[in-house]
């Protein structure tokens, strides 16, 4: 069945609750040169960037030189060890796995777009059941420059719209980088406030809810189409 409209949803925040889990990682990989963040810094800082571009701001920051070779071992590291917190337990948000398997039923079209490695994306994945729901998963492996830059966004819905170029979208975030991306590449955006409060996500969504257990196929199916949403009707 072709799909009628698609959802592309950041992995980390409004999906799956891993960003303790990354910050985890960051900050044991950072410790031992005297770079480490709390999570209260993570959150007002870096959460919005890629590996690659956690590590570098945080090296501009403090006047650090990262050199290519350091930054390589230090994205390698920090993978490992978010995968090894990762298979001891990242939930699915509440709402989250039930509303992606709704909408697979529905026959619309998912993809993901996050600044996350796709191996930090298929250890949790792979024991969800859900990877074959995804139809394109692009990651900070696929991009040359992460959120706030609509790469990623616009790679996820070329791999949509393969099978039909008009097909109407929306995207799924839940930090104010993530909705620039998302605007930037020209796509209506939910905005879940799992990491940010409604007053710093809404003016940049169109739409915003605590978690994805407030939205139902029928929201985002109108938000896609630019119909609004019926979540204040109900």
């Amino acid at each position: 069945m072709e799909p009628t409209f698609g959802i592309i949803f950041d992995f980390d925040g409004p999906l799956v609750d891993t960003e303790r889990l990354h910050h985890q990682a960051f900050a044991e990989v950072l410790a031992p040169l005297g770079l480490a963040f709390s999570w209260e810094e993570y959150v007002g800082r870096y959460i919005g960037f890629d590996d690659r571009g956690a590590f570098r701001t945080r090296f501009a920051d403090f006047g650090r030189e990262l050199t290519p070779a350091v930054e390589a071992d230090m994205i390698r590291s920090k993978s490992r060890r978010f995968d090894d917190l990762a298979a001891a337990g990242a939930p699915f948000l509440t709402g989250a796995r039930e509303l992606v398997l709704a909408l697979a039923e529905a026959g619309a079209g998912l993809a993901i777009c996050s600044g996350a490695r796709r191996s930090d994306i298929d250890v949790v994945l792979d024991g969800s059941g859900l990877q074959e729901r995804f139809h394109a998963i692009v990651t900070a492996d696929d991009v040359r420059q992460g959120k706030p830059d609509p790469e990623g966004f616009r790679l996820a819905a070329e791999g949509l719209r393969r099978s039909r170029a008009d097909l109407p979208l929306a995207a799924a975030e839940d930090t104010p980088d993530g909705l620039r991306a998302a605007r930037a590449a020209g796509l209506p955006a939910l905005a879940v406030t799992t990491t940010f409060s409604a007053e710093v996500l809404g003016p940049l969504a169109d739409l915003t809810v605590a978690g994805l257990d407030e939205v139902t196929v029928e929201d985002l199916r109108r938000l896609a189409l630019g119909q609004g949403s019926v979540i204040g009707d109900r």
